[in-house]
């Protein structure tokens, strides 16, 4: 589990780099550092057994804007979230892990 938290935490700034996210809020490239790993053992949890998905992207989100995890829980998200909300992630998740994989293959090879 650690192995690929250690890969994680390097991926997702190259990932939110490449969409334009620290450009769009004017941060510097320090925010582009690979991401500290914290194992947090009590979080809010579904309370049932299909929105893992969007839990998962939520705490996502919510890590990366600042929000306090603490306000995430099942009532804050509504069942439109649960379908549009995934869609458009995974089809934006996709385009982008494809396009850094893609990058740090030419780079790799110059």
């Amino acid at each position: 589990m650690r192995n690929i938290l250690l890969l994680i935490r390097e991926l997702v700034p190259n990932l939110l780099d490449s969409i334009g996210f620290f450009t769009r809020r004017g941060r510097s490239s320090t925010y582009k550092e690979p991401l500290s790993v914290v194992i947090v053992d009590s979080i809010p949890l579904q309370r049932n057994n299909s929105d893992c998905g969007v839990f998962t992207i939520k705490y996502f989100e919510y890590i990366v804007v600042g929000f306090d995890l603490d306000t995430l829980c099942q009532e804050n998200i509504s069942i439109m979230d649960q379908h549009s909300y995934v869609l458009n992630f995974v089809a934006r998740f996709v385009g982008v892990v494809y396009h850094v994989c893609c990058k740090i293959c030419i780079d790799s090879s110059l």
